[in-house]
């Protein structure tokens, strides 16, 4: 048996390749072209398939940014500190402050490591002892629509909560809008997923969002991404949608149109952040479970926790 392969544009299908077996990789794409593929197997009068498979679409991308992290120090020209605040956001502990030190760029890898100190004795997190780490591209460089992709393997530490999102840069929050691509949550396992959309409408700790599970989330690379256009946008992890914010399936609830900012501020430039927060709403409850030990003195332990990129790519 061998199959033919059928590529289409605008509906219009025209046989391209006959293959043995039942892959085949078509090398021969314009960038930003949406294109069409339908399959029939062809054999002998029995084995012969009278129907097509289901049509697939697939649209091509540019890469027009990224960074692979492959320079001994952070590239300054992409990423910044500057204007990040001291406290790690809406849902992260109170206590919890950003620092440059939690970062570092290693063996191809921006490493985000948060760190906290422990009381051994009272069995307790030691009061502004506890750090993170966020940075972002805000002021160096904006995206609107396109595909954004996080390859990362997130912190497994009890009370992490690693993050590649993004924000409106014409606005404050949540005006501006904030798009999840993905975050982790309270579960002590690391392997809840959440993508998700805030907007006026859905601010704080409401939004429109999916919570996958990544079995492999704290042990494996996996790529986080979106695709974002002028009235939707896509959440995917490995390259399979999870589910689609489109304003306009929400209008009962919103009471108003998609056209409404309160609903789609996504019409503007964002750019990329990434973070790894400790405890808070999202994090959960701190505790040395996960973590590892880098001193202990006087029964105080500093333990730290590993939140690895590989990868931050934008595609147009």
């Amino acid at each position: 048996v061998s199959y033919k392969v059928y590529r289409g544009e605008n509906n219009k299908f025209k046989l391209l390749a006959t293959s043995k077996t039942t892959s085949y990789i078509d090398k021969q794409l314009k960038e930003g072209v949406t294109y069409s593929y339908k399959v029939k197997a062809v054999g002998s009068k029995k084995t012969e398939s009278k129907k097509f498979t289901n049509t697939v679409s697939v649209k091509t991308y540019k890469l027009v940014w990224s960074d692979e992290f492959n320079k001994a120090e952070l590239d300054n020209t992409k990423w910044t500190f500057d204007g990040v605040s001291e406290a790690d956001g809406y849902a992260s502990a109170p206590a919890s402050i950003n620092s440059e030190e939690c970062t570092e760029v290693k063996d191809g890898k921006l490493v985000l490591k948060p760190r906290f100190k422990w009381d051994v004795n009272k069995q307790k997190v030691i009061a502004g002892e506890t750090y993170s780490a966020k940075l972002w591209t805000k002021n160096l460089m904006t995206v609107k629509y396109g595909k954004i992709e996080f390859v990362a393997k997130v912190a497994p530490g009890n009370g992490t909560w690693s993050a590649g999102w993004m924000l409106g840069a014409k606005a404050n929050w949540p005006a501006c809008g904030e798009i999840d691509v993905f975050e982790t949550t309270s579960n002590p396992l690391k392997n809840d997923i959440i993508q998700a959309a805030h907007m006026s409408k859905f601010s704080g700790m409401t939004s429109v969002n999916k919570t996958s599970q990544v079995e492999t989330a704290t042990k494996a690379y996996h790529t986080y991404a979106i695709e974002w256009n002028e009235k939707t946008i896509t959440y995917l992890i490995d390259g399979k949608e999870t589910f689609t914010y489109d304003p306009a399936k929400y209008s009962d609830l919103f009471k108003t149109t998609g056209d409404d900012v309160s609903v789609w501020p996504y019409n503007q430039p964002f750019f990329l952040v990434i973070s790894c927060g400790v405890g808070g709403a999202i994090g959960g409850q701190i505790t040395p479970s996960e973590w590892t030990q880098i001193e202990e003195e006087d029964g105080i332990e500093t333990l730290e926790d590993y939140f690895y990129i590989d990868a931050v790519r934008v595609y147009k």
